[in-house]
Protein backbone atom coordinates (compact mmCIF):
# COMPACT_ATOMS: atom_id res chain seq x y z
CA UNK A 1 0.00 0.00 0.00
CA UNK A 2 2.78 2.43 0.53
CA UNK A 3 4.07 1.99 -2.93
CA UNK A 4 0.90 3.02 -4.45
CA UNK A 5 1.27 6.10 -2.41
CA UNK A 6 4.52 7.10 -2.92
CA UNK A 7 3.47 6.93 -6.77
CA UNK A 8 7.14 7.15 -8.20
CA UNK A 9 8.29 5.43 -11.40
CA UNK A 10 9.81 2.39 -9.56
CA UNK A 11 6.82 1.75 -7.26
CA UNK A 12 4.72 -0.66 -9.38
CA UNK A 13 8.01 -2.37 -9.99
CA UNK A 14 9.08 -2.95 -6.75
CA UNK A 15 5.86 -4.16 -4.90
CA UNK A 16 6.67 -7.41 -3.09
CA UNK A 17 9.95 -7.42 -2.89
CA UNK A 18 10.18 -5.60 0.61
CA UNK A 19 8.21 -8.82 2.47
CA UNK A 20 11.15 -11.43 0.47
CA UNK A 21 14.20 -8.96 0.42
CA UNK A 22 13.82 -8.60 4.69
CA UNK A 23 12.95 -12.22 4.52
CA UNK A 24 15.99 -13.39 2.93
CA UNK A 25 18.34 -10.51 4.96
CA UNK A 26 16.48 -12.29 7.55
CA UNK A 27 17.77 -15.45 7.13
CA UNK A 28 21.27 -13.98 6.21
CA UNK A 29 21.25 -12.17 9.77
CA UNK A 30 20.06 -15.69 11.37
CA UNK A 31 23.38 -17.79 9.86
CA UNK A 32 25.95 -14.90 11.10
CA UNK A 33 24.34 -15.31 14.03
CA UNK A 34 24.63 -18.86 14.32
CA UNK A 35 28.39 -18.90 13.47
CA UNK A 36 29.24 -16.60 16.38
CA UNK A 37 31.34 -17.71 19.17
CA UNK A 38 28.51 -17.96 21.46
CA UNK A 39 26.10 -20.57 19.44
CA UNK A 40 29.28 -22.51 18.77
CA UNK A 41 29.84 -22.59 23.00
CA UNK A 42 26.37 -23.74 22.77
CA UNK A 43 25.91 -26.42 20.28
CA UNK A 44 29.05 -27.92 21.63
CA UNK A 45 27.65 -28.02 25.22
CA UNK A 46 24.31 -29.98 22.95
CA UNK A 47 22.21 -27.21 22.65
CA UNK A 48 20.11 -27.98 19.40
CA UNK A 49 20.31 -25.23 16.91
CA UNK A 50 17.03 -23.08 16.95
CA UNK A 51 15.07 -22.89 13.92
CA UNK A 52 14.02 -19.66 11.96
CA UNK A 53 10.36 -19.50 11.54
CA UNK A 54 8.19 -18.04 8.29
CA UNK A 55 4.78 -16.91 9.86
CA UNK A 56 3.42 -14.40 7.72
CA UNK A 57 3.09 -16.55 4.13
CA UNK A 58 -0.39 -15.53 3.63
CA UNK A 59 -0.79 -13.75 0.33
CA UNK A 60 -2.39 -10.14 0.76
CA UNK A 61 -1.74 -8.70 -2.37
CA UNK A 62 -4.32 -10.24 -5.73
CA UNK A 63 -1.36 -9.85 -8.28
CA UNK A 64 0.57 -12.12 -6.62
CA UNK A 65 0.03 -16.43 -6.60
CA UNK A 66 -1.43 -17.40 -3.54
CA UNK A 67 1.86 -19.76 -2.74
CA UNK A 68 4.79 -16.56 -3.29
CA UNK A 69 5.66 -16.40 -0.07
CA UNK A 70 6.09 -19.91 0.07
CA UNK A 71 8.16 -20.55 -3.15
CA UNK A 72 10.39 -17.60 -2.58
CA UNK A 73 11.44 -18.94 0.90
CA UNK A 74 12.63 -22.40 0.75
CA UNK A 75 15.73 -22.78 2.93
CA UNK A 76 17.36 -25.51 5.26
CA UNK A 77 16.66 -24.68 8.55
CA UNK A 78 13.73 -22.59 8.49
CA UNK A 79 10.05 -24.07 9.34
CA UNK A 80 6.95 -22.13 7.89
CA UNK A 81 3.35 -21.82 8.88
CA UNK A 82 0.72 -22.35 6.62
CA UNK A 83 -3.01 -21.37 6.86
CA UNK A 84 -5.03 -23.84 5.79
CA UNK A 85 -6.04 -21.93 1.80
CA UNK A 86 -2.15 -21.44 1.73
CA UNK A 87 -1.19 -25.08 2.12
CA UNK A 88 -4.13 -26.14 -0.04
CA UNK A 89 -2.44 -23.49 -2.75
CA UNK A 90 1.17 -25.04 -2.28
CA UNK A 91 -0.39 -28.37 -2.87
CA UNK A 92 -2.38 -28.02 -5.90
CA UNK A 93 0.00 -25.50 -7.41
CA UNK A 94 2.92 -24.47 -5.11
CA UNK A 95 6.65 -24.58 -7.35
CA UNK A 96 8.89 -26.02 -5.02
CA UNK A 97 12.49 -25.56 -6.90
CA UNK A 98 14.90 -26.19 -3.88
CA UNK A 99 16.62 -23.52 -1.96
CA UNK A 100 15.45 -20.33 -3.23
CA UNK A 101 17.42 -17.95 -0.05
CA UNK A 102 20.83 -18.81 -0.46
CA UNK A 103 22.61 -16.51 -3.15
CA UNK A 104 19.77 -13.53 -3.11
CA UNK A 105 21.69 -11.59 -0.40
CA UNK A 106 22.53 -8.99 -2.59
CA UNK A 107 19.63 -8.97 -4.70
CA UNK A 108 17.61 -8.61 -1.65
CA UNK A 109 20.06 -5.70 -0.32
CA UNK A 110 19.53 -3.77 -3.61
CA UNK A 111 15.93 -4.19 -3.28
CA UNK A 112 15.72 -2.31 0.39
CA UNK A 113 17.89 0.27 -1.07
CA UNK A 114 15.89 0.65 -4.02
CA UNK A 115 12.31 1.18 -1.46
CA UNK A 116 14.57 3.25 0.52
CA UNK A 117 15.21 5.51 -2.66
CA UNK A 118 11.94 6.09 -3.31
CA UNK A 119 10.57 7.26 0.11
CA UNK A 120 9.76 3.95 2.05
CA UNK A 121 10.31 4.24 5.86
CA UNK A 122 11.59 0.51 6.58
CA UNK A 123 12.04 0.69 9.87
CA UNK A 124 8.17 2.15 10.24
CA UNK A 125 7.27 -1.01 7.81
CA UNK A 126 9.10 -3.32 10.01
CA UNK A 127 7.73 -1.64 13.22
CA UNK A 128 3.86 -2.03 12.11
CA UNK A 129 4.50 -5.89 10.11
CA UNK A 130 5.93 -6.51 13.54
CA UNK A 131 3.04 -5.05 15.85
CA UNK A 132 0.45 -6.53 13.55
CA UNK A 133 2.26 -9.92 13.83
CA UNK A 134 2.24 -9.30 17.47
CA UNK A 135 -1.42 -9.05 17.93
CA UNK A 136 -2.38 -11.64 15.34
CA UNK A 137 -0.30 -14.12 17.42
CA UNK A 138 -2.14 -13.02 20.89
CA UNK A 139 -5.66 -13.47 19.48
CA UNK A 140 -5.08 -16.94 17.71
CA UNK A 141 -3.63 -17.55 21.04
CA UNK A 142 -6.59 -16.15 22.82
CA UNK A 143 -8.95 -18.17 20.71
CA UNK A 144 -6.82 -21.14 21.64
CA UNK A 145 -7.18 -20.32 25.55
CA UNK A 146 -11.08 -19.55 25.39
CA UNK A 147 -11.40 -23.02 23.11
CA UNK A 148 -9.96 -25.03 26.25
CA UNK A 149 -11.32 -22.88 28.57
CA UNK A 150 -15.21 -23.71 26.57
CA UNK A 151 -14.37 -27.51 26.60
CA UNK A 152 -13.55 -27.62 30.57
CA UNK A 153 -17.04 -25.93 31.32
CA UNK A 154 -19.03 -28.56 29.33
CA UNK A 155 -20.59 -31.24 31.63
CA UNK A 156 -18.78 -34.49 31.11
CA UNK A 157 -20.20 -37.58 30.02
Amino acid sequence: MRLWAIGADDSARLRGTAALATARMTYAAYENALRAPAWGRLTASGAPKPRLVWTATQVRDPYYLETRYVDELVVSGAATVLSPATWRAVVEYGEPRGDTVHGTYEEARQALDRLTDIGVDLPDVHRVIRARSVARSVAGWQRVRDAVAATHRQPVG
